[in-house]
């Protein structure tokens, strides 16, 4: 007994060091593809969070090879930003759905299978990956479907996972910039209120001392 364990031990390692470099091959792969995909989010310039959306979906529909890919923001007091591809698809998700899809995430950071819907609306597969919050309840989420079963291996769960993390932090810096620009605007608007008015009883001031000085010239 003592002579065979080191050798069962070395058999069970020859066989998983290749799966396991392997594994990690794979995921590296993944990650360095996933490059151009981070590198938009940290670079893109979109005026506004739909844009921002849809750019992002059109790169994550390609990359995973969904047949349907969903982005949506949280209901604050405004209605739920909701953004589709196709258009034609996202026409058939319930009224309440990003309420109902938040609801299920709940306070989860993971991205989540999401077996029932499929089955409901036809889909083969379906992961939702929530779009975490500083604290408290995610932003929002994105979906990606397809319409075969499809298995999600753990590099790509990871990847989308990422991905979400990295897009919470982009929107973050859109709204400090949308809100700095509301300020600005604002400030200027402001400035030009006041300059006007002054403008206004400048040219006041100049009519009642041209008039004032008139008679004194005829006089002379």
């Amino acid at each position: 007994m003592k002579i065979s364990q080191p050798k069962i031990a070395a058999k069970w390692g020859s066989q998983q060091a290749p799966e396991a470099m392997t594994n990690w091959q794979s995921f590296l792969l993944t990650w360095e593809r996933a490059d151009l995909l981070r590198s938009f989010i940290w670079n893109q310039e979109c005026p506004d969070e739909k844009t921002l959306f849809k750019q992002l979906l059109i790169r994550l529909r390609r990359f995973f090879n969904a047949d349907f890919c969903f982005a949506a923001l949280g209901e604050d007091k405004a209605k739920a930003l909701q953004v589709g591809l196709p258009e034609s698809a996202a026409d058939r998700l319930p009224p309440n759905f990003v309420r109902h899809t938040l609801e299920l995430i709940a306070n989860s950071r993971l991205p989540i299978a999401w077996k029932q819907f499929g089955k409901d609306y036809g889909f083969g597969s379906v992961v939702v990956a929530p779009v975490p919050a500083e604290v408290g309840r995610p932003l929002g989420f994105l979906m990606l479907a397809h319409t075969q079963s499809r298995h999600f291996a753990q590099a790509e769960l990871f990847l989308l996972q990422s991905i979400a993390s990295e897009l919470s932090w982009a929107l973050r810096g859109l709204r400090a910039k949308q809100h700095q620009h509301k300020l600005l605007a604002a400030v200027s608007h402001d400035l030009k209120n006041s300059l006007n008015v002054i403008m206004g009883d400048c040219a006041l001031l100049r009519e009642k001392l041209g008039s004032r000085s008139a008679p004194a010239q005829f006089l002379s």
